[in-house]
C-alpha cells in the first residue's frame, strides 16, 4: 500500500468519524434526554472491515492504527510513543505512517 491510499483510507474514517458525530447531535435535538453516545448508529461493521483491510496490507506494526484513531482522536489529542530509540508524535497520519513503516 502507498502513503495515498493509506492517507485516504484514514481521512475517510475520520470524515466518517465527524459525520456520525454531527448526525448524533442532531438526533440528540429530537430525542433530548437520550444519552449521546446511544444516538450514534452503528457502522462498526464497515469500520472494523477497514482496519482488517489496512491490518492485512500493513502487517503487525498497523496495531498503531486504532491507537492512533481511537486513543489519539485522529491525531487531536496525540501522543508520543517511543518504540526503540526513536520517538513519534502522534499528531498527524503522515507521523503515524511513519512509524508503522519504521517497524
Amino acid at each position: 500500500m502507498n502513503k495515498e491510499t493509506f492517507k485516504k483510507a484514514i481521512k475517510a474514517l475520520e470524515e466518517q468519524d465527524k459525520h456520525d458525530d454531527k448526525c448524533s447531535k442532531a438526533i440528540s435535538i429530537v430525542y433530548p434526554n437520550a444519552f449521546g453516545v446511544n444516538l450514534w448508529y452503528d457502522n462498526s461493521i464497515l469500520v472494523d472491515a477497514i482496519l482488517e483491510l489496512l491490518k492485512a496490507e500493513l502487517g503487525a506494526a498497523s496495531d498503531w492504527i486504532e491507537y492512533y484513531i481511537y486513543e489519539c482522536d485522529f491525531g487531536k489529542n496525540p501522543n508520543e510513543v517511543r518504540v526503540g530509540k526513536d520517538v513519534y508524535n502522534l499528531d498527524s497520519v503522515d507521523n503515524l505512517w511513519n512509524l508503522i513503516n519504521a517497524q
